[in-house]
């Protein structure tokens, strides 16, 4: 018996068993979810690599459902992914903050030199088995977070579209992409990130790839606003038919090598930035490698200015920089 005070401990009947029970791995970060497209199940948990989801979609599926987590736990949650995904879907309205993850499964290699994917290697993000003609993902909540992950779009669409109504309630802004590489997979097609409606403050660094794409970046709408304080930093550029094309104010494009010469049918823009900003909302174009030569680096060979912008860049055929705006 207990003593006084105390209250007395029920002890289980011999042989009974204790139900484990998983919970989620919660911090102020929010709740972290695990994607295995090999091992992963329809009806895992998805709260441990021991018990995976299958799709990244099913891990989305599960933010958007009250009933599997409250509510302080869908705010900025961390799904990891090892596999390749073959999804193409718009991630839940209301969510935000939320990092997708490319963890390294055996190799962490994506794919090969020449982009083909490496099945059951790093982590690879391609259309679905039957093309779906949409963006991979699209997101309209801001401070979404992707890193290491191998993105290759359907053709004509982008891998991760950014995408702000008129009203402010659906904005994309805050985004960032890190170690992550985009790639059209050697033919010149799909969008590596774009902007329809005009984000503010995304972050494209830490050695993002972008080859073989019919836009590296691209924002398709610029009706609502122009893209606002981007970042493009450290990054690569070759083999895209347009490397950046951004209808910009006070963006950061900066130690970045674009590494393919210009041409007109193959490589007709470089830089684009094609506002008419003046010198309050200027754009900085600054200490980037161009492997064009000082005198090509020209309006009409695709390095286009908005006004007012500073420019000053590396070229292929000098070791001083250019510090001039390119001009016609």
């Amino acid at each position: 018996m207990a003593e006084t005070g105390e209250k007395e401990m029920r002890r289980p009947a011999i042989g009974y068993q204790f139900e484990a029970l998983e919970l989620p791995v919660a911090t102020q970060q929010g709740v972290d979810l695990f994607v295995d497209t090999v091992r992963g199940a329809t009806g895992g948990k998805g709260l441990s690599w021991a018990n995976p989801l299958s799709t990244v979609e099913g891990a989305f599926d599960r933010l958007d459902s009250p009933r599997f987590f409250s509510a302080e736990f869908l705010k900025n949650a961390t799904i990891h992914i090892i596999g390749d995904v073959r999804e193409q879907f718009d991630a839940p309205d209301g969510l935000y903050g939320v990092k997708l993850v490319g963890a390294a499964n055996g190799r962490p290699r994506h794919s090969t030199s020449g982009g083909a994917v490496v099945d059951g290697n790093g982590v690879s993000w391609r259309e679905s088995a039957t093309a779906e003609n949409r963006s991979l993902l699209r997101i309209e909540g801001q401070g979404y977070e992707f890193h290491n992950i191998l993105f290759v779009p359907e053709s004509g669409y982008a891998a991760v579209r950014l995408y702000r109504t008129a009203t402010d309630s659906v904005d994309a802004s805050h985004a960032k992409f890190k170690t992550c590489r985009f790639s059209g997979g050697g033919s010149q097609v799909g969008i590596g990130i774009e902007d329809y409606g005009g984000q503010s403050h995304v972050e494209v660094s830490a050695d993002c790839e972008f080859d073989n794409l019919e836009y590296g970046i691209y924002q398709s709408n610029a009706g609502i606003d122009w893209a606002n304080r981007w970042l493009i930093a450290d990054n690569f550029f070759r083999g895209n038919k347009n490397d950046i094309v951004l209808n910009s104010k006070m963006a950061r494009i900066l130690r970045n090598v674009f590494g393919t010469v210009y041409h007109a049918t193959t490589h007709p823009k470089t830089v684009d930035m094609v506002g008419t900003a003046d010198g309050s909302v200027a754009n900085y174009v600054l200490d980037n490698y161009f492997a064009d030569a000082a005198a090509a680096v020209l309006i009409s060979k695709g390095y286009i200015p908005a006004t007012g912008d500073i420019w000053r860049n590396y070229v292929a055929d000098t070791a001083a920089q250019i510090v001039t705006v390119p001009t016609a």
